[in-house]
């Protein structure tokens, strides 16, 4: 699989090794080459990746976020559990992008349900991460959370476009479901972007959501390629499916659980 999509395998491979873990967690896009693999933050599974990069403080609870678009690899260290919005924003983001994206964080956390989960630091460039995650949905709680993120993505700039279909796709992922949201920041200030977790193990949910995104060819060939991926991976379910929108085109992206030969 990293062959097909253009991704060094050595890199990935010592960094595997390092982390010393059998069970890590990989992201694949459906309507890109690129690629996401979150395992225990271990020193010299950075320096596998960026060897030029300072090792961090590392904090209870830390992973290595490595991702990979063709050739180009980046890392992360990613932070799980709740803290105060304004700790968090202090830890991740890029020094001139910290106000005025504290608006969007409070304004997330503000919709009912919301509660801060992880806060992710890039390591290779100024960019940080928060992800809010809103618990049991139900029809009469979920339209005014949809209106609230809606009114959040206008305010960072997300198309129109994009923020009607992602109505759709959300609507197709039913309620009940948690969701996370995944804010980001950059240097000048919050990304207009954002991104949509839901625990669905389905493949044929994937190719779903991917359908509502493409027609045609390019919808054929996005359900060939996932399949060809739950073959590869020889896993029958996954984790949770990830839309993204915003940046550049939207994207769905898999996320599977592989357990590693121990040997």
């Amino acid at each position: 699989m990293l062959a097909e999509r253009g991704v060094p395998f050595e890199p990935i491979r010592a960094a595997i090794t390092e982390a010393g873990s059998t069970r890590i967690y990989l992201a694949a896009s459906a309507f890109s080459h690129r690629i996401d693999l979150l395992l225990p933050f271990q020193p010299a599974a950075l320096v596998a990746i960026a060897p030029r990069i300072a090792v961090p403080s590392i904090p209870p609870r830390a992973m290595l976020l490595i991702s990979a678009d063709g050739e180009q690899l980046a890392a992360s260290m990613v932070v799980m559990g709740a803290v105060a919005a304004s700790d968090a924003i202090a830890d991740v983001a890029p020094a001139g992008g910290r106000d005025a994206w504290r608006a969007v964080v409070d304004s997330l956390l503000a919709l009912p349900g919301g509660t801060l989960t992880s806060r992710t630091r890039s390591l290779t460039e100024p960019r940080g991460t928060i992800a809010i995650r809103y618990l049991d949905r139900d029809a009469e709680a979920d339209p005014p959370l949809q209106d609230g993120i809606v009114d959040i993505a206008a305010k960072l700039g997300v198309s129109e476009p994009q923020r009607a279909l992602w109505r759709k796709l959300h609507a197709a992922n039913g309620v009940g479901p948690a969701v996370t949201i995944a804010t980001h920041c950059v240097e000048s200030g919050p990304a207009s972007e954002l991104g949509f977790l839901y625990r669905a193990t389905q493949w044929d949910h994937a190719i779903t959501l991917a359908n509502l995104i493409a027609s045609g060819a390019l919808a054929r060939s996005v359900a060939a390629a996932l399949g060809t991926l739950a073959g590869t991976l020889q896993v029958d379910e996954l984790s949770a499916v990830e839309v993204l929108l915003g940046r550049g085109e939207p994207d769905v992206v898999v996320w599977t659980t592989l357990q590693l030969d121990s040997e």
